[in-house]
């Protein structure tokens, strides 16, 4: 995020509320689903992306969060309703328990 120094305090406002109360609508959803979907069908376009992958399942092992790849399958799973429970989950979950202290 970046602005001019006198902007700061609107801009990391603004931030703020999208962060603690984000508007998920279906046609983002879309628009993120066809670009990932891009990303997926042309990972194998370039021999360095496949090396690095394979590489980092050497380096890390099949199963490692960091060797995860998405699959046309999974994005397309991905509901409106999954991204709610993940904000309640992480941000405002998160939020909640500060509070709590």
């Amino acid at each position: 995020m970046g602005s001019l120094k006198g902007d700061a305090d609107q801009v990391f406002a603004l931030a703020m509320d999208l962060l603690f109360h984000p508007n998920f609508s279906q046609k983002k959803l879309e628009l993120a689903r066809q670009q990932m979907a891009t990303g997926i069908v042309r990972r194998n376009d370039e021999e360095d992306q496949i090396a690095e992958r394979e590489a980092a399942k050497l380096v890390y092992g099949k199963n490692s969060p960091y060797t995860r790849q998405p699959e046309l399958a999974t994005i397309a799973a991905v509901t409106l309703k999954d991204l709610d429970s993940w904000h309640e989950r992480t941000i405002k979950g998160k939020l909640n328990c500060r509070h709590r202290r």
